[in-house]
């Protein structure tokens, strides 16, 4: 639907319908679609929207030291690094068929580190 924004870290259910503004992580489904609950406390949503970590290629060593059970810790190690990553350019726009090739090769990258 045109005008209707979608926060960062957004889960919608399938096949719902989306007519208004969806705040950053929170969970919506529904025809039309409504709050489900929230993914994390407002003091987290606030920390995650502030660290700006998705606009930061994360190399395979980041990746591997990040601890995926606790938000803030990963949010800290990221900040603590982000003086060595590069930052994501806002003009960057991949076709799905782009996507997939750069998903693909980031996988093969990937796994050919643990062969």
């Amino acid at each position: 639907m045109s005008g209707v924004s979608i926060g960062n870290g957004v889960i919608i259910a399938a096949n719902s319908v989306v007519t208004k503004d969806i705040p950053p992580y929170s969970i919506y489904g529904g025809v039309p679609a409504n709050l489900i609950k929230m993914r994390f406390t407002p003091d987290l949503i606030h920390l995650l929207s502030r660290s700006d970590w998705f606009d930061y290629v994360l190399d395979s060593n980041i990746l591997e030291s990040i601890n995926y059970g606790n938000i803030v810790e990963s949010i800290e190690t990221i900040s603590l690094k982000k003086h060595k990553l590069q930052k994501i350019s806002n003009n960057i726009f991949l076709s799905r068929k782009e996507a997939k090739l750069v998903v693909s090769n980031n996988l093969c990258n990937l796994s050919k580190e643990y062969e």
